[in-house]
């Protein structure tokens, strides 16, 4: 006998991968677990820098430094809905080898050979910092010795209005603010501390509205 068929199969929300973090609120704007099972910013080597999806998340090496930056998030196409101003923006890292400073990176725009982004980070070596433009100049700056524990850490930065805010592991590490935001990317921010650069894991990646 026929069976009848109750439409078509729903198509998966490309925005959405992996186990959404209990306790989340606001409306989810992209979730990745950033897994082999998930690989939403696809895999990528050059002389500098190399990405790759794992199993335990995605595996970024800095290959030089210091100073050497890599920036990871979902284009405007993979979001669930049009990404607003204000946003939430959270990930959870590993530094596996050497030094590096973790942060977010919101606000981003590139309109021709215009370039915005605000960067909020802090390091394994107890720094931390909120940063951006253009002019590209820093808007906050200090010492947090401690902020950043052994093994993984939850960084998360809210991105609302004219003010930046960096917290890791749940503290509130700094604050500042800027009238120029206007980019609706975002992501995550690494940077190498040292000569012979760093590795990151990076899994998690959770943009909300507040």
């Amino acid at each position: 006998m026929a069976t009848q068929s109750s439409g078509p199969t729903p198509t998966p929300n490309p925005a959405l991968c992996g186990a959404i973090p209990s306790g989340t609120t606001g409306t989810v704007l992209f979730f990745s677990d950033l897994t082999d099972r998930c690989a939403a910013l696809g895999n990528y080597e050059d002389a500098d820098v190399a990405a790759t999806h794992a199993t335990n998340g995605y595996l970024v090496r800095l290959k030089i430094g210091p100073g050497l930056e890599s920036t990871g998030g979902p284009v405007i196409g993979q979001y669930a809905s049009a990404p607003p101003a204000d946003v939430r923006v959270e990930f959870d890292a590993e530094v596996t080898s050497g030094h590096a400073q973790l942060g977010i990176a919101c606000h981003r725009l590139e309109r021709g050979r215009m370039f915005t982004e605000y960067h909020l980070v802090v390091g394994t070596d107890g720094t931390y910092g909120i940063e951006g433009g253009p002019p590209y100049r820093s808007l906050a700056a200090g010492t947090a010795m401690g902020a950043l524990r052994a093994g993984v850490n939850h960084i998360r930065s809210d991105c609302i209005g004219t003010t930046l805010t960096l917290y890791v592991n749940g503290e509130q590490i700094a604050t500042a603010q800027d009238s120029q935001l206007s980019g609706r990317l975002n992501g995550f921010f690494l940077r190498s501390l040292d000569a012979a650069g760093a590795a990151v894991t990076v899994h998690n990646l959770l943009i909300t509205t507040p």
